[in-house]
């Protein structure tokens, strides 16, 4: 959910990230991972979203316009996100 309450972002073994808008509609698919998403996380300000995979990718969203921004590979299937100050 993210920190105002105004959006709810849904992923699964699709591989893609969902933004759910007040009225109970899906956004369009973002295929963001070759694989299941593990972890979704907001920032605090609900302008960003970051996704983590069994891919080994974690990715992050801008979501005034739907950008993604940045995918990052790591050695490692993914399960959690954390983010820092915090």
């Amino acid at each position: 959910l993210a920190p105002d309450g105004s959006r709810l972002a849904s992923a699964g073994d699709d591989g893609a990230i969902r933004v759910w808008g007040r009225d109970g509609e899906p956004g369009p698919a973002h295929p963001a991972h070759a694989g299941p998403i593990t972890a979704l996380g907001w920032s605090p300000d609900g302008a960003w979203l970051a996704s983590a995979g069994a891919d080994r990718r974690a990715v992050l969203w801008r979501l005034d316009g739907d950008r993604l921004v940045a995918i990052a590979t790591l050695d490692a299937p993914l399960t959690d996100l954390a983010r820092w100050p915090g």
